[in-house]
């Protein structure tokens, strides 16, 4: 595992240049013998934000799940990390959630284009979004990527039959977005 122990400006990866340990290669180490393997760091990015709720003045929405999912860009051609003939993908998606402020950081990714998403993870009291796209610059925070979130609506009502009675049970009742 390679990680930017001093400042934390590389991405940290396993070896060879993978995005996990299930995924890194084996290295073989004999008693007596030395092993030499290479790594190459991708420098790193670091993208920060607060949600809110829609409450004037806006409240900070604690544990909040926010990821950011790799688009495109920052030099590293479609985030494939190139090895000799092999391409091996890595680091396409990145997960955390918000601290009792309602910030989260997302610190070491890779340069590049993202979509950052949020969902109520814990108690689904706000409606998720993936509204913003936000660009990682190498070397550099982008900072207040902030978004927002809505409390869903409600539909309430009672289901009765055409002909004389009260309200029928064991009815199933679907809502459905408009196109599905």
């Amino acid at each position: 595992k390679f990680v930017g122990c001093r400042d934390h400006y590389y991405v940290t990866q396993y070896y060879d240049r993978q995005s996990t340990l299930a995924k890194a290669n084996r290295v073989n180490v004999k008693a007596g013998a030395t092993t030499d393997i290479d790594a190459r760091l991708i420098l790193a990015g670091h993208l920060t934000g607060q949600v809110t709720n829609e409450a004037s003045p806006p409240g900070p929405l604690a544990g909040i799940c926010v990821t950011a999912t790799f688009e495109g860009g920052g030099g590293v051609g479609e985030l494939q990390l190139r090895h000799a003939d092999r391409i091996a993908p890595a680091f396409s998606t990145f997960s955390t959630k918000t601290n009792t402020h309602g910030e989260y950081a997302f610190d070491d990714i890779p340069g590049g284009s993202y979509t950052v998403s949020f969902s109520d993870c814990r108690r689904h009291a706000y409606l998720p979004t993936s509204s913003l796209f936000e660009t990682v610059v190498a070397g550099a925070t982008t900072a207040n990527a902030d978004e927002t979130m809505a409390k869903p609506g409600r539909i309430s009502g009672t289901v009765t039959s055409t002909s004389p009675g009260g309200p029928l049970g064991a009815v199933c009742v679907f809502v459905e977005t408009q196109g599905g």
